[in-house]
């Protein structure tokens, strides 16, 4: 009986300790609001994780709400988010991330309006590129390759793979005539 009561005095103990931690990110969260909008948001997230509470909620939404200059939210993303890059026009986002997903929003209304499915879906797209035209897109992986995709036909054009490691940059040359990859190893 003295060992229950033991471990549920340390239960107690851990979640009151989860608590305090998670009041004090969101503390640490509001003062940062103003000049470290990012880091506030990102702290109150953790806080949110820490313990799912109005107080913790309401964190989250008063950081987001502090931002007039913010357009839109992506409440579709469904993954973690590695990389997300505007076209040359600025009328459409790409964002990439796990589940090997890269998704295409329309800037003005947030709407998802694109999936672009061919890296591996087990693994992370760490990057994507638009080429200065606009035409197409190209992304990195961890699954070792990249791919270029048609951006009117959302098909891919070609797959490129020799990477030894994770394929974490990309880009495009200012001509749109060259495309660069960097990794690890």
């Amino acid at each position: 009986m003295a060992r229950n009561d033991a471990e549920v005095e340390r239960d107690r103990a851990d979640q009151q300790a989860e608590l305090a931690l998670s009041r004090q990110l969101a503390a640490q969260s509001t003062t940062l609001r103003g000049p470290q909008l990012d880091l506030a948001v990102l702290l109150s997230l953790e806080a949110l994780a820490i313990n799912e509470s109005v107080e913790t909620i309401g964190g989250v939404l008063s950081g987001l709400q502090a931002s007039p200059g913010l357009i839109t939210y992506l409440r579709e993303h469904p993954s973690l988010l590695q990389s997300a890059v505007f076209s040359p026009e600025g009328d459409i986002l790409a964002t990439a991330g796990s589940e090997g997903l890269v998704f295409l929003w329309n800037v003005a209304t947030g709407e998802l309006i694109g999936e672009l499915v061919g890296h591996d879906p087990t693994q992370l797209v760490n990057r994507a590129a638009f080429s200065p035209d606009g035409q197409f897109l190209a992304t990195a992986s961890d699954d070792l390759s990249m791919i270029l995709w048609d951006l009117e036909s959302r098909e891919i054009v070609r797959r490129f793979i020799g990477h030894d490691n994770w394929v974490q940059a990309i880009a495009f040359s200012p001509d749109g005539s060259q495309l660069i990859s960097g990794g690890r190893g």
